[in-house]
């Protein structure tokens, strides 16, 4: 199944309360460029709202850090090659991708975009795949840097 086409979250939040047992709220929208859904089984409707707006906002909040799909630090980070005083949850997921990385021994590697792009586009992958390198990232508080023509 092609990610960027389809992606579907589904979750039960709360088991059915008494009175409201047949009680189904939905919400439909998009992010993180896909479809995404999330449906609520026995909750009361007042509440549903309030956690489909928690789930929106939390949603605008990661796209606003971490979209391919819109403008986003990490778009920034792409663009730039650097961007300078990233915002404290950036850093938490890149070094939680480092931790990955480190733990499936490079299998893992948030550098292969500039690959990715390379095959989805019909250029020389040979030149994209001298980009990877997840040990040229330098990341601190005060600054994520890129090598030359890398991308997350």
């Amino acid at each position: 199944m092609n990610r960027r086409r389809f992606l579907c979250l589904t979750a039960a939040a709360l088991a059915p309360l008494p009175g409201h047992a047949e009680t189904f709220t939905a919400w439909d929208g998009t992010g993180l460029g896909t479809s995404l859904s999330l449906r609520l089984l026995g909750a009361d409707p007042h509440h549903a709202r309030q956690t489909f707006a928690r789930v929106g906002a939390e949603i605008a909040r990661i796209e606003s850090l971490a979209s391919l799909h819109r403008d986003s630090a990490l778009t920034r980070l792409n663009r730039d090659g650097h961007l300078a005083w990233p915002a404290p949850d950036l850093l938490d997921i890149l070094t939680l991708a480092g931790q990955v990385h480190a733990a499936t021994g490079g299998a893992f590697d948030p550098t292969v975009l500039p690959l990715w792009l390379a095959l989805a586009n019909g250029t020389d992958p040979e030149t994209a795949r001298m980009r990877i390198g997840w040990d040229r990232i330098r990341l601190t508080p005060e600054e994520i840097r890129l090598d030359p023509r890398q991308a997350l």
